[in-house]
């Protein structure tokens, strides 16, 4: 994925996580600095929609049918329990947000 937002200009080296969480939902963590210039970038690429404030736990975008707002919650569960497991090694800074974010989800 890196090498494919690299083509749009994007600096991928301000990306701190990224993964395809569910469905056609991909979840980037980004510095902070970035943030906004990341935001323009993506919103340039034809087909890419950026889903301010989206709660993956309680999924209300139209772009996704009912029956993906019911099964999403479960999904991304999943996939952050796979992702923040404790095989997974990970940059300084990323080890402490992984287990805010496990604690968050009730993992």
């Amino acid at each position: 994925m890196r090498v494919k937002l690299r083509e749009y200009h994007i600096d991928s080296s301000n990306i701190i996580h990224s993964q395809h969480i569910a469905h056609t939902i991909n979840e980037f963590v980004v510095k902070a600095p970035y943030v906004r210039t990341f935001v323009r970038h993506l919103r340039g690429i034809k087909g890419v929609k950026v889903l301010k404030f989206f709660n993956p736990l309680r999924p209300t975008h139209a772009e996704l049918s009912l029956a993906q707002r019911a099964t999403f919650p479960g999904m991304y569960r999943q996939r952050v329990r796979m992702t923040f497991s404790d095989g997974v090694t990970s940059g300084p800074g990323f080890i402490a947000y992984a287990q805010d974010y496990v604690r968050e989800f009730g993992l």
